[in-house]
């Protein structure tokens, strides 16, 4: 998909390269406890446009509206860090900083490419993404506020779907069979898949039905873990990553991008720019 230039057009934190898709929760230290003076859940939201970005920051406020308006025990925190949005190396710095955000918003221009007559545009076919909607990152940020301890970590049990299955998708939601489709090749930090947790990680998550909880390593100094004793369950264990996830095809994630309002409303032109 092409670097964010539009209005979304959907709500699904799925990227075919400069993208990330958000499938995990963590709780903060012990002096943030996620609520707000009245006691509202708050939740952060990253990559709101900034102040020159006019249009999109007035659509933004208007998401984050009704989006509040519907759920009226939540309120959402944005943030704007400008271009770093679409720097993937910035992305893992605040990352492994901790300065991330609860939910990382993410763009799909792909519809917008099709109703400008435009190829639709990927980098590599086989490259899959893990797929998840707003409301599922939502409702895991709230599963994880009410249940996690500090330093735990919850991740989504979410199904993934190649580049190839995603713009056919597109394409059918569109009615657009023969669209053209345009492979740009793989650009610079892209990986062909992305890794959720890994094979450590696993190896001591607790399963909770549709997600997992990491609680943080508190092992203490033992070093007859690294020279004597060792894990025969982690050499079993493969990292969960969206090529070992379950796959969507391409019914399946016509289904997701047909079901979101924001999609049907770009159908109708409501958003089109």
């Amino acid at each position: 998909m092409s670097v964010p230039q539009y209005r979304k057009a959907a709500a699904i934190a799925l990227v075919a390269g400069l993208g990330f898709s958000i499938a995990a929760c963590s709780t903060k230290g012990s002096d943030d406890s996620g609520k707000d003076a009245s006691g509202k859940t708050v939740i952060t939201v990253d990559c709101q446009p900034d102040g020159s970005q006019k249009d999109l920051l007035a659509n933004w406020n208007a998401d984050v509206a009704e989006f509040e308006k519907q759920n009226p025990t939540v309120t959402i925190k944005s943030v704007s860090v400008g271009q770093q949005c679409n720097n993937p190396p910035d992305f893992t710095a605040r990352l492994t900083g901790g300065t991330m955000t609860d939910v990382f918003y993410g763009y799909m221009t792909d519809l917008q490419q099709v109703l400008d007559r435009e190829p639709i545009t990927i980098t590599d076919p086989k490259m899959t993404r893990f797929v998840m909607t707003l409301d599922e990152a939502v409702d895991l940020c709230l599963y994880a506020f009410s249940y996690a301890s500090n330093g735990d970590m919850y991740v989504q049990k979410a199904p993934a779907v190649s580049m190839d299955s995603f713009a056919h998708a597109v394409l059918r939601v569109m009615d657009r069979p023969r669209h053209p489709i345009r492979i740009i090749g793989t650009r610079h930090g892209e990986k062909q898949h992305e890794t959720l947790l890994s094979r450590e990680e696993l190896a001591t998550a607790e399963d909770h039905q549709a997600y997992y909880r990491v609680a943080p390593d508190r092992r203490d100094l033992n070093y007859e873990s690294f020279f004597t004793d060792g894990q025969t369950k982690l050499t079993k264990l493969e990292d969960f990553n969206s090529h070992n996830a379950r796959q969507l095809d391409v019914d399946e994630m016509a289904g997701i991008l047909g079901s979101l309002a924001c999609v049907r409303d770009c159908l109708d032109g409501k958003t089109r720019r």
